[in-house]
């Protein structure tokens, strides 16, 4: 399993961010690598959602479509994990699974 995460966005601004799990959970933009969250530690952890919105910049936007892609290394426990945090951080969701 892994995750695409699209905030609310202002037109002609890019805001999905992928996090996969490669093994461990990586925060991606594009084919870009974002936040390596813990190398040692091959799911999420509390505050893994918070460190993306930190790094990059993202506070304040307060709605996100999470769409869940079924194949991957993520598992049922890191989206349980997911999504407590987003409650947790105020933010409204929709998730989608494909």
């Amino acid at each position: 399993m892994q995750f695409t995460f699209v905030f609310e966005s202002i037109e002609g601004q890019n805001s999905s961010y992928l996090l996969c799990f490669i093994p461990c959970p990586v925060w991606k933009k594009g084919d870009k690598e974002i936040i390596n969250l813990h190398p040692e530690f091959p799911h999420l952890k509390s505050g893994d959602i918070k460190s993306l919105i930190e790094k990059e910049n993202l506070r304040g936007l307060k709605k996100v479509a999470l769409v869940v892609h079924e194949t991957g290394h993520g598992s049922e426990k890191d989206l349980d994990c997911v999504v407590l945090e987003l409650t947790d951080l105020g933010i409204d969701f929709v998730t989608i699974k494909v």
